[in-house]
């Protein structure tokens, strides 16, 4: 055992025992001093709470931060500055630090100050227990209302975002930098028929169209080098129609600074590229049409007196059996060529149709018989007898026939058939057809030959355009020219191995009206004194040769101005023109629009004859609106031209022009 203490030693004992304790004592007096500063002073805002979440204390900035003097928040409970699903969260963390002595991680809650608005904080909390019991939670909580606010900005752009591509009517895409389609929004399925997960995943080559996939990777290599390419044109798959073309701008991606692929924009162009080439296609049969009015004008003025000479001689030479058929045959070979000029003046600019009433199914008849003589290829009508009647022009729209149905002959060289359908039928805002609602006769031409291929449908209707060794291209694109005109439309379906069909659409008329017959009558004689205005000295005199035959006295001048001091001059002397011939169409000179103006000032009386190598021009087909008793179109013989006048004289309007 050890030696027992004295009582000097014990009693010192104590004295050292009270001076620790008061140590003890001055430090936890300095340490509470120390917290309370600490609490008081903090930048953060601290508070105190029970385990039932009241508040039992708060420092100053937790006081600025919600609004309250000390003593109102002391009185509040955290239900009073949280909403229900925030209560609900803060109650589960609470029960996190009361069963585990702290929070797992920080919480961030809205909280209501006392003047309404809300504040967004972060808080962080821990328990303070008390002789080995939890006593209360202290807490931290940091003001991050910037922070949220900037959050729910970019949460707020993102969603406008994604609202506005998954909207956007135009394809929105990302691809990366493998080149691999990354990102689709909606709009890529409208367009292409195709759905996103398809080809999200796959590489963009297989996508773009093999003639443009240079350009797309060129336009992509100079994004990825941080340049702007330009807006550039590229065809893609279509599920449905092979490609669709659409214009493209690309971009960059980027994040963190880094180019991780490409974003762009591609907007489908095909109907606008449509609309383009048809515009085009227009332009260049306008500048076909200027061409071809002046072919055709200049010809006819060189046919008018060789059919004049072969007219005269016919009627006025002896010669034997040879010589008369090989005139018959001369005749026969200009009226070909009328009927050439024909077609070349369907692309002049202003070229209207000469329509007139017409029973359709009379003149496919014909028409069909004229094109298919002597072959062997077969033909069945399917044509009712209540067809509708349209008004034409009888020629432009027989050319038409004839020109499908010498393709359809072409196409089936070993024979086989050809089905010609007609058809009353209403068109309706909702059909498929560039046409205005109303009554239409459709007439349906279809073959058993070889076939159209799918590439070159598009095409067939341009000028100079013929798949052909030997076709000059214009046949299919008279047929568009005239059809338009009379303001239908014309449709081709085709099919290799099976045929071709052609779908004519014109508009009808309302109600039946009479065939204007032509009288075919002999040589009609006259007498009286004709004036003849033309720029053509060949033309001239053939004419002269003519009106002298016919026993006509005439006289002959080269332009307007010249001929009416003539006719003024003659009316003046007693011996007046009974009739004047107008050339329309004179260079460098007065021609007949002109003329006849000055003409009918002087004398309305006057019966004026127009007369031109443009033999659809407008002033031909409406003559009588410009003040002329009757019309001749070049070229023309000795009986058109007898006709014309003898009608004219009488007092009847009268006209030739096919």
């Amino acid at each position: 055992m050890g030696k027992k203490p004295t009582y000097e030693e014990l009693e010192q004992r104590i004295r050292d025992l009270g001076q620790v304790a008061s140590k003890r004592d001055e430090e936890d007096k300095e340490a509470k001093e120390r917290y309370i500063s600490l609490f008081d002073r903090s930048l953060f805002s601290v508070f105190v709470l029970d385990l039932v979440g009241n508040f039992l204390d708060a420092n100053d900035a937790a006081l600025a931060l919600m609004g309250y003097t000390k003593k109102e928040m002391t009185s509040l409970n955290i239900a009073s500055i949280l909403d229900e699903n925030q209560l609900r969260m803060a109650l589960e963390v609470l029960e996190e630090i009361v069963c585990t002595g702290f929070q797992d991680r920080p919480a961030e809650y809205k909280v209501r100050r006392k003047d309404g608005r809300s504040v967004w904080v972060e808080t962080e909390g821990s328990m303070i227990c008390r002789q080995g019991k939890p006593f209360v939670i202290q807490g931290v909580a940091r003001d991050i209302t910037h922070r949220k606010l900037a959050e729910e900005a970019l949460q707020e752009s993102e969603r406008r975002y994604k609202t506005l591509v998954d909207n956007a009517r135009d394809v929105i895409y990302a691809i990366s930098k493998e080149l691999t389609i990354t990102s689709l929004n909606p709009a890529f399925e409208k367009a292409t028929g195709w759905s996103r997960s398809e080809w999200i995943g796959k590489r963009l080559e297989e996508i773009v169209h093999p003639d443009d996939w240079p350009l797309a990777l060129e336009m992509g290599k100079r994004s990825f080098k941080g340049e702007k390419p330009p807006i550039h044109e590229v065809r893609i798959r279509s599920k449905h129609s092979g490609f669709i073309t659409a214009e493209f701008s690309i971009a960059e991606q980027t994040e963190d600074d880094r180019v991780v692929g490409i974003i762009g924009i591609g907007r489908d162009i095909t109907e606008r590229k449509r609309m383009e080439e048809e515009l085009q296609k227009a332009k260049r049969l306008e500048s076909l049409g200027v061409l071809a009015g002046g072919i055709a004008h200049d010809f006819n003025n060189i046919l008018t007196p060789i059919l004049a000479s072969i007219s005269v001689a016919r009627a006025f030479g002896k010669f034997d059996d040879g010589i008369a058929e090989a005139l018959t045959d001369a005749e026969k070979a200009c009226l070909r060529a009328k009927g050439l000029t024909r077609q070349l003046l369907t692309f002049s600019k202003g070229g209207e149709p000469a329509k007139k009433s017409v029973p359709i199914s009379r003149l496919l008849r014909d028409e069909v018989r004229f094109a298919l003589s002597g072959s062997n290829v077969e033909c069945k009508y399917a044509v009712p007898e209540d067809l509708w009647w349209v008004e034409m022009d009888e020629g432009q729209v027989g050319q038409v026939i004839q020109n499908i149905i010498i393709n359809a002959d072409q196409a089936m060289p070993a024979g086989g058939t050809v089905n010609i359908q007609a058809a009353n039928v209403m068109v309706r805002p909702s059909d498929p057809l560039p046409l205005k609602e109303g009554k239409y006769v459709r007439i349906s031409i279809s073959d058993q030959g070889s076939g159209i291929p799918k590439k070159h449908l598009p095409r067939i209707f341009d000028p100079f355009y013929s798949t052909k060794d030997k076709g000059s291209g214009l046949g299919l694109s008279i047929c568009h020219t005239i059809i338009e005109r009379h303001h239908g439309t014309i449709q081709v379906e085709s099919e290799l191995g099976t045929g071709t069909a052609f779908h004519i659409y014109l508009p009808s008329l309302e109600k039946e009206l009479a065939v204007e017959e032509k009288e075919w009558t002999k040589t009609l004689w006259g007498v009286g004194r004709i004036l003849l205005i033309d720029d053509d000295e060949a033309v001239r005199r053939s004419t002269e040769e003519i009106l002298n035959r016919l026993g006509y006295e005439a006289e002959c001048v080269k332009d307007g101005k010249e001929g009416l001091r003539r006719y003024l001059r003659a009316k003046e002397s007693g011996r007046p023109f009974g009739a004047v011939i107008m050339d329309l169409t004179i260079p460098g000179g007065m021609g007949g629009k002109e003329a006849i103006k000055r003409l009918k000032e002087k004398d309305p009386c006057a019966r004026v004859i127009v007369s031109s190598g443009y033999s659809d021009d407008p002033v031909l087909q409406g003559f009588r609106e410009y003040g002329f008793s009757g019309v001749v179109a070049k070229p023309y013989g000795m009986d058109d031209l007898a006709e014309v006048i003898r009608s004219v004289l009488s007092g009847h309007s009268r006209s030739i022009v096919l």
